[in-house]
């Protein structure tokens, strides 16, 4: 049985299917960017710079940014580009497009939330496959849980980036913070590994000595798998410019130094505006002539796995 890994992967792998195999291709791996060892460690944990990024974000009144993303599926390499907008605070307003060419084969992914519909139309060689999930309903659902042990959505539609930082602190144990530059701008590297009840779910066979206290056994973990995450976070404003999902173990240490481990995905935003006043129509989905499949009950389905 394949396992895809949550959050915004998920997103951008529905490209081609939910669930693919994953290995680094070189230009990724050459995008990890060089220690910067003037500069002191972080004077907090990368939980907490976290949770100040998510802060920062969440009280900006809007996001504009340009995304690329690299990544291999199914042994075929993966290029993509696209756009994300993100409205004021607590508004719910997400745009997020991206185009990308998987070996042969074009494909999109658009996503919207328009505060009462997260719409979300798939394309794959021009054939569209359009969803729509009722956004009051699902936060009603996880709002009635969250005192239940409920947890968030992990989904980039659902409260853009900020959702998908604290879904990322959720899952993950970043324990270690450097610093570190991205093209020249200073950057802290926040890496973390996954928390034990997320490690369960993502090897099963291990859940009951994992839980138990045990680590995890990676020779028997799917390969496509990742094991650590890194985000780079802006120095002066905190805002993450950049996201990857390593396979460390069982991958031989580089000969010339260098980053461990195997980048499976890569996606970078840049281009990077805040506090903007973005006008809602930019928010605004018409689904045309596209059959529409309402999709709400699968998507909290899905969501409490």
């Amino acid at each position: 049985m394949r396992h895809s890994f949550p959050i915004f992967a998920a997103l951008a792998l529905s490209l081609v299917a939910p669930s693919s195999a994953l290995t680094a291709p070189p230009a990724v791996a050459a995008s990890a960017s060089k220690p910067d060892k003037s500069t002191p460690a972080a004077p907090v944990s990368g939980e907490a710079l976290l949770r100040q990024a998510i802060d920062r974000i969440d009280r900006t009144n809007g996001v504009s940014a340009k995304v690329r993303q690299q990544a291999e599926l199914m042994d075929q390499r993966m290029i993509g580009s696209g756009i994300y907008l993100q409205g004021p605070a607590g508004s719910q307003l997400m745009r997020f497009e991206l185009r990308a060419s998987v070996g042969s084969q074009d494909a999109s992914l658009q996503q919207v939330c328009d505060g009462e519909f997260l719409w979300t139309l798939r394309r794959t060689d021009a054939t569209p496959l359009l969803r729509r999930v009722d956004v009051r309903e699902v936060r009603k659902q996880f709002d009635a849980g969250a005192g239940q042990g409920g947890r968030a959505a992990p989904t980039l539609g659902l409260g853009g980036l900020p959702q998908l930082l604290r879904a990322l602190n959720e899952s993950f144990q970043f324990t270690h913070v450097s610093p570190t530059q991205l093209a020249g701008v200073p950057m802290w590297a926040v890496q973390g590994t996954w928390k034990q009840a997320a490690a369960a779910q993502l090897a099963p066979d291990q859940k009951d000595k994992i839980l138990g206290g045990a680590p995890v056994d990676w020779r028997r973990v799917e390969d496509h798998l990742p094991d650590t995450a890194i985000v780079l976070l802006g120095r002066d404003d905190l805002f993450p410019y950049h996201l990857e999902y390593r396979r460390v173990a069982g991958v031989p240490a580089p000969r010339e130094g260098g980053p461990p481990g195997r980048v499976l995905m890569m996606i970078q935003w840049y281009e990077v505006r805040t506090d903007l006043a973005l006008d809602r129509e930019l928010f605004r989905y018409q689904p045309g002539d596209v059959p529409v499949t309402e999709y709400t009950a699968q998507y909290l389905e899905a969501k409490r796995r």
